[in-house]
């Protein structure tokens, strides 16, 4: 996983605790909402130990009207992984 990075507005728009059960889905394997083409570049990213990880995951925000996408992103080199809105990528 590396370096947890959380951008700002992560940080001030969602739920620690979310935050921490997508970060375990991610790390556990489990993408989330991305294609099957997306599910194959990590399964060869996994493989050949090179290549991002990406998940994405649909969440409810505080006001439980909105949903926002959310992005947790591996660094190929596996130092960083970055949580942070579709919209910010």
């Amino acid at each position: 996983m590396g370096r947890l990075v959380i951008t700002q507005r992560v940080a001030r728009e969602l739920e620690l605790a979310t935050v921490v059960i997508y970060l375990v889905r991610h790390l556990n394997m489990d993408w989330g909402d991305l294609c099957e083409e997306d599910k194959e570049a990590n399964a060869i990213a996994l493989e050949s130990a090179n290549g991002r990880l990406l998940s994405r995951y649909n969440t409810l925000m505080a006001d439980s009207e909105t949903r926002k996408d959310v992005y947790i992103i591996t660094e190929s080199d596996r130092s960083r992984t970055t949580v942070l809105f579709v919209d910010e990528y």
